[in-house]
Order: structure tokens, then C-alpha cells, then sequence
């Protein structure tokens, strides 16, 4: 597999080839399978962690920041520069942390303009990136380079984010309209972690000389290891997602399902060759 992605906005292209011989070719094995086993025990402790703060916010009567409307006015690339590219360039350690993968290769590329030649991918998976771009002639341009880098007949898998979730899911949000500013709290000992990793400090020797550490309080140690930011998000009806996809002819939807909280489309391309969609 080989990842494409701007800011936020990351793009997994599959190679050309069949995907069983490429499995054939590439197991999962030694460092790799060590790899994938840590990766899932840290998931799983990720959200053992998040429901038990949740409980505790819910016991103290937390509440926590709301979504903001976006005016239309304010829609377009300005927008997306400030609370998208520039956003992520500050979480960017938190999503290193959570998302990176050492052992596949990765280049980076935008959804508007994919680098990669036409008809280059057997399969094309969008996560979390199409809800990120501001207009509908956006996202439309992103759905058309995406059916241009698939083969014919190949697959194309979208994720984007519901507009309603369900009532006591993990991260349940209630949005004001579907152009939002979210909040996004930022735990801060990414950044500590990855300066550990530079200069091969001690977590333990961090954590104590850490302003958290210093006032004595769990409160200002809380509000010392977190910061919030406000990311775009054009959350999505099941109509809007299948509008989308029927205003590009090149593509056939096979399904559409609501998986935790995302509306996932999984498209199939036709045989026609797409041309290349003109700059962002």
C-alpha cells in the first residue's frame, strides 16, 4: 500500500496489482506483526482511557466545548487553511502517535491534485478527509481525482462524519448546522514524547520537571497537558453523501452504511477515463 495525504487530509492508494499477490509478497511478519499487536493494545488502552475520563466528566458535571456554525460567507480555502492545514500542523505529534505506521511507505500529496498518475490504484480508501475541504465544488473536485487514480472497475471506500450520532456512543457531538468548527483538545505529552525521542530522555524525568508538576494541582496539571483548537467539519446526512457521489457519473455506489458514528460509501469506478481536474 502506499499513503498519500496533506494535513489532516490523508489519502491510502493501493498499488496496481492484485491485492492477494501483493499479500503474498509483503506478510505481516517479525517487526511488523510486533508492530500491529502494540498498535492494537494501545487502541484498546486509548479507549479504555476515554470512556473512564468520560465517566469522571460525567460524575464532576463536565461539559465540553460545543461546535461552532461556520456562516456561509466564510466558506472557501482561507477557511480551510486556518482551521485545517494550519490546525494539524500543531496536532500533527498526536496524529504521528496515534496513525503512523513505519513500515509502509508514504508520500504526501493534496485530495484537490493527487500526484499519482490516472488509473494507478486497485483500491482507494478516504478516511476522515473529504469532511475537511470547505465548498461542495471542493469536495466534488476530490471525488474526481479519486475516481481518476482508479483503475476501471476498481474500489473507492469514503468515510466522512454523520450529522447525528448515536445517543451514548463514545464521542457522541450534537451539531448546530453542518459547517462546524469542533473542538479538538490536544493532550500535550505528544509533544513531550516526541522530544523525548530526540534527545532519549526519561517520560518520568518530563513528567517532573513539567509545569503540571510544579503548581501540585490536578486541575493545572489537566489544563497544562491539554490545549483546544477548533477544526472544520462539514458533517454529513446519508442524502448529502449519495448527492455527492450521484453528480460524478464515473462512479457506482455499492453501499452506504453508518459505522460508528462515519457514513462510509464504498463506490466502484466505471470504464471511462477520467482526465485529470484542473488545480485547486
Amino acid at each position: 500500500m502506499v499513503y498519500a495525504g496533506v494535513p489532516s487530509l490523508p489519502v491510502a492508494l493501493g498499488a496496481q496489482g492484485p491485492f492477494q499477490e501483493q499479500q503474498q509478497q509483503d506478510p505481516l511478519q517479525g517487526q511488523d506483526q510486533e508492530q500491529l499487536l502494540k498498535m492494537q493494545q494501545e487502541k484498546r488502552e486509548r479507549r479504555r482511557q476515554k470512556q473512564q475520563r468520560r465517566r469522571q466528566q460525567q460524575q464532576q458535571g463536565f461539559c465540553r466545548p460545543e461546535s461552532v456554525s461556520v456562516p456561509p460567507e466564510l466558506l472557501g480555502i482561507a477557511l480551510e487553511r486556518q482551521h485545517v492545514d494550519s490546525i494539524y500542523a500543531k496536532i500533527a505529534p498526536h496524529f504521528s502517535h496515534t496513525r503512523f505506521w513505519s513500515s509502509r511507505e508514504a508520500c504526501r500529496t493534496h485530495l484537490i491534485r493527487v500526484r499519482e498518475s490516472s488509473e494507478v490504484a486497485d483500491g482507494v480508501i478516504c478516511i476522515a478527509v473529504l469532511h475537511h475541504l470547505t465548498t461542495e465544488a471542493r469536495r466534488q473536485q476530490a471525488l474526481r481525482e479519486l475516481a481518476r487514480i482508479t483503475r476501471p472497475g476498481g474500489r473507492i471506500l469514503i468515510y466522512v462524519w454523520a450529522q447525528e450520532h448515536e445517543a451514548g456512543s463514545v464521542g457522541e457531538r450534537k451539531f448546530p448546522s453542518q459547517d462546524v468548527l469542533v473542538p479538538w483538545v490536544y493532550q500535550k505529552h505528544y509533544d513531550q514524547a516526541r522530544e523525548l525521542r530526540k534527545t532519549g530522555g526519561s517520560a518520568a524525568a518530563a513528567a517532573s520537571e513539567g509545569p503540571a508538576a510544579a503548581s501540585g494541582s490536578p486541575a493545572s496539571a489537566s489544563v497544562a497537558r491539554e490545549e483546544t483548537f477548533y477544526r472544520y467539519y462539514r458533517v454529513f446526512s446519508r442524502e448529502d453523501l449519495l448527492g455527492l457521489c450521484a453528480e460524478e457519473k464515473r462512479v457506482k455506489v455499492l453501499d452506504c452504511y453508518n459505522d460508528t458514528n462515519n457514513w462510509a460509501r464504498a463506490c466502484r469506478t466505471g470504464q471511462l477515463t477520467v482526465p485529470r481536474s484542473e488545480g485547486s
